[in-house]
């Protein structure tokens, strides 16, 4: 009996499988490695993950190291990569509306420098990379050129003091500066 029951659990154990880790491996290597075992690969779902990259496997079940007989359908969950979004327009809007803008599509601000621009009032957006209508992963990163508004503009008086009204006149016509005698 005893030589039975031994001789029994070394056949039913010797068609057991030690189920491998398939995943973060393509679908492709998945199933050519369940198929050199004797297992078999089947997609339960397709979801999108932002660290699993397209086609790749995101988890199995049963799980890596699990014992199971010859030909077990192992069921998968398939990533379809990352969600992608159309980067959206954010230029002429000031710097709140455009964060809560990207805020709203999954996407995070950059990088950003700041320049004088007489046509763009103080904290609007003058241009984005990526551009507007772009398809871009979901979590991307978005860089600014935002606007410090107008600059005011200064001159340095030269010091005409003890000089001849010809030689003041002249200077003045060099650095194009508009005067008016009286």
């Amino acid at each position: 009996i005893i030589s039975a029951y031994i001789s029994m659990k070394l056949v039913i154990r010797g068609s057991e499988i030690v189920i491998p880790s398939i995943k973060g491996l393509s679908y492709e290597q998945a199933k050519t490695l369940c198929e050199s075992k004797g297992l078999s690969i089947k997609e339960y779902e397709k979801r999108y993950d932002e660290s699993i990259p397209l086609n790749h496997i995101i988890s199995q079940d049963p799980s890596q190291g699990e014992r199971v007989k010859k030909g077990r359908v192992i069921s998968v969950v398939v990533s379809e990569g990352s969600k992608m979004v159309y980067m959206p327009d954010i230029t002429s809007r000031n710097l709140r509306q455009a964060n809560l803008i990207m805020e709203q599509c999954g996407l995070k601000s950059g990088m950003f420098a700041n320049v004088f621009s007489q046509k763009k009032d103080k904290d609007e957006i003058i241009a984005q990379s990526p551009v507007a209508g772009s398809l871009i992963k979901r979590g991307s990163t978005v860089n600014l050129l935002i606007s410090n508004g107008s600059a005011d503009m200064w001159y340095c008086m030269p010091d005409f003091i003890g000089k001849k009204i010809n030689e003041v006149k002249s200077n003045l016509r060099k650095a194009k500066i508009a005067y008016k005698i009286i």
